[in-house]
């Protein structure tokens, strides 16, 4: 996280989630993620490994979409 960036780490959970699932999963960001700061960054990452987890065991999806979405001073 810390050296390729919020953005880049969720998609490879992305691509790992959809590997290990057999559920496709893809990132669709919008807006200067890069501003976001680390330990800001870090809590983003680990409330969507743990959502990708309950999709995985808990529902029966055939896709998964993980939205991020920063405007001045807020990540959505």
């Amino acid at each position: 996280l810390e050296h390729v960036g919020l953005l880049e780490t969720l998609r490879e959970r992305c691509v790992g989630f959809s590997a290990d699932s057999g559920i496709p999963a893809r990132l669709e960001a919008a807006g200067d993620v890069s501003l976001v700061p680390l330990p800001v960054a870090l809590c983003l990452y680990r409330v969507a490994q743990e959502a990708l987890q309950n999709v995985h065991t808990h529902a029966a999806a055939r896709q998964v979409i993980v939205t991020l979405q920063a405007t001045p001073g807020r990540v959505h």
